[in-house]
């Protein structure tokens, strides 16, 4: 039996060194072995009996071979060649095996364990929410992570603003924007909501929920004024500064280079002008002004109700001069009759002296409002509106701030599709409205959107630097620059080299790394594959979650829009005043005279 070992030993020692020379593990280098040895075992087995017959008989090599001469001539001619066969299929067998095995089987086995190992796959699990069980009359919910844990922020949370952005159709508005003041309406917190798309299904939402809540809502819709809250601008202060920025701003007088010339001059006649309606202690609008513009007699009844010597010469002085550059300010007067003043609808929901929607006392004494204003029909309008909106709203969180209105509740400013409508001011109010305890809420579908024709980015800034939460949908052109912004977090990665084989195959060798390496918290590929309610959400210092929203639940009513009562309310009412003299005989022969109505162009004569 000892040759015997001393055989088995040789076939291991090649299949080692087989090994060691060729990296071909185990099965492999065994079976190549066993290709090279046992044919060489047979032909030793043959040279032996035709050239040295005699050491088969030697006793001591029967000794150390028994079985030798009964079984090996067996084994030799008839079992060998049937095993080298079968050995060489198997090997056949084997490569083909081993090929598919590596190019089929073994990239599907990685990617197994790739998802299998990977954390952040669990974070695509979409969760239904019931909004209804996560509901508290002290914080505002906002959605569920992966892990069913609630998202909650306080009234002192948003105070430090939040920043929605998503593109249209992923959820901002049902998820966010809609929960967020229903949340807010049944806390009684002071809530506006500027709607830069004009959504009707939004207002119309926001109307069932009201009913079903017992809550009250104003509503300011320039396309649907037979049912619209009433709003003026113009009545929301006194001071004549802040009123001509406001135009300003609304009627986009603020340019630069050449225009500046021709617009200064417009704002200078705005200032002038507001100065004297706000001498008379009474309220006006928009037809107001062009009835200025217009008529002699309605200037006159503004001198005299003024009572004003110096802003009664300034007007005088600037308009003797004001020939020479007059079809500026015809320009000025077409945008101001266009927009406010000529379209029936407009001028009766904002050209009232008693407006329902009063955006300083939303601020002091609570209540609700949504502006409801289209970029689409009626679009310059309703961005003008916008802008004055939003003016206004500075405006009043300026004086919130200061005097004894510091210390007031918390009121809940909701800017959907903002930066069509926002001014210049813009940094200023973010800031002023922390302090006076005013939560913004910004929402966008875009960092492109924020951006200036000129490509500056200085409102997007603005705006990402000082909001403490944000909620990010499904990004796709964005997706890398919101995961830096996200932040990385260091992790321990090992990589491994492959190889290619005698076999033409490629597999993992045993050489690899281990190194210390940032990776995105949330990959920009997670976020290109959000699901429709599914957003980024970050507060903070505080690592970002991929959270689930779900939808407000309130009692689906059938809503019966009908028509709403203006009340006009008592002002400067220059028109009404005019048409009064006309009826008097000695006016009538003066209309004759002057011709009814009177051109802009014999304003300035």
């Amino acid at each position: 039996m000892t040759l015997y070992i001393i055989f088995v030993i040789e076939l291991l020692l090649l299949t080692g060194f087989l090994w060691y020379i060729f990296r071909n593990r185990y099965f492999g280098s065994l079976f190549i072995a066993a290709l090279l040895f046992l044919p060489g075992l047979a032909a030793g087995y043959v040279w032996l009996v035709k050239n040295q017959p005699q050491v088969l008989s030697d006793k001591i090599f029967r000794r150390l071979t028994p079985y030798w001469g009964q079984y090996l001539p067996l084994v030799v001619i008839k079992i060998l060649p049937l095993v080298l066969l079968a050995c060489a299929v198997l090997f056949v067998l084997f490569l083909l095996a081993y090929r598919f095995y590596y190019k089929k089987i073994a990239p599907m086995l990685n990617k197994l364990k790739l998802k299998m190992h990977d954390k952040k796959a669990e974070d695509f699990r979409f969760l239904g929410v019931d909004t209804a069980e996560y509901l508290n009359a002290d914080e505002f919910f906002i959605g569920v992570t992966t892990n069913k844990a609630p998202v909650y922020l306080t009234p002192s949370d948003l105070v430090t603003h939040m920043q929605v952005v998503g593109p249209s159709g992923e959820g901002k508005t049902v998820s966010i924007l809609f929960p967020l003041t229903a949340q807010a309406l049944t806390q009684d917190i002071p809530v506006i909501f500027i709607d830069g798309k004009g959504d009707s299904k939004l207002k119309d939402e926001l109307k069932k929920l009201c009913i079903s809540k017992n809550k009250k809502m104003m509503f300011f819709d320039s396309l649907q004024p037979s049912t619209s809250a009433t709003y003026n601008p113009l009545t929301s202060t006194t001071d004549a500064d802040e009123l001509s920025n406001m135009l300003a701003v609304a009627l986009n007088l603020n340019a630069l280079g050449d225009a500046k010339i021709y617009t200064d001059l417009q704002k200078r006649f705005l200032t002038i002008l507001l100065h004297l309606f706000i001498k008379t202690n009474l309220r006006f609008n928009f037809t107001d002004i062009i009835e200025f513009i217009n008529y002699p007699i309605s200037r006159d009844t503004v001198y005299s109700l003024a009572n004003d010597r110096f802003y009664k010469e300034e007007m005088e002085v600037f308009l003797s001069h004001v020939s020479k550059a007059e079809k500026e300010l015809i320009g000025l007067t077409s945008l101001i009759d266009q927009w406010f003043v000529s379209d029936p609808g407009i001028c009766e929901i904002i050209n009232t002296y008693k407006p329902d929607i009063e955006v300083k006392d939303i601020l002091s004494k609570g209540g609700a409002v949504l502006f409801s204003l289209s970029a689409g029909k009626k679009g310059d309008t309703n961005q003008a509106l916008a802008k004055m909106v939003l003016a206004d709203i500075y405006n009043s969180v300026g004086e919130r701030h200061t005097g004894s209105n510091v210390g007031q509740g918390f009121v809940l400013v909701i800017l959907d599709e903002f930066g069509q409508y926002v001014s210049e001011k813009f940094d200023k109010f973010i800031s002023t409205a922390r302090s006076a305890n005013v939560g913004c809420v910004l929402s966008h579908q875009s960092n492109a959107q924020l951006k200036t024709q000129s490509g500056d980015d200085k409102l997007g800034e603005i705006v990402r630097d000082n909001t403490s939460a944000k909620v990010i949908f499904r990004q796709s052109e964005e997706a890398s620059s919101w995961a830096e912004m996200f932040g990385t977090r260091p992790t321990v990665k090992r990589t491994e080299q492959v190889i290619t084989t005698r076999f033409l195959t490629e597999k993992t060798s045993e050489v690899g790394s281990i190194q210390e390496v940032d990776e995105f918290i949330v990959h920009p590929n997670r976020m290109r594959e959000l699901k429709v309610g599914q957003a980024v959400f970050k507060f903070k210092s505080d690592p970002p979650v991929v959270i689930s929203t779900g939808l407000y639940p309130f009692k689906n009513i059938k809503l019966e829009n009908k028509p709403v009562q203006h009340i006009q309310g008592e002002g400067l009412n220059l028109r009404q005043k005019r048409l009064a003299m006309y009826k008097k005989p000695e006016m009538k022969k003066q209309e004759k005279q002057e011709g009814k109505p009177q051109t802009t162009s014999a304003v300035f004569k």
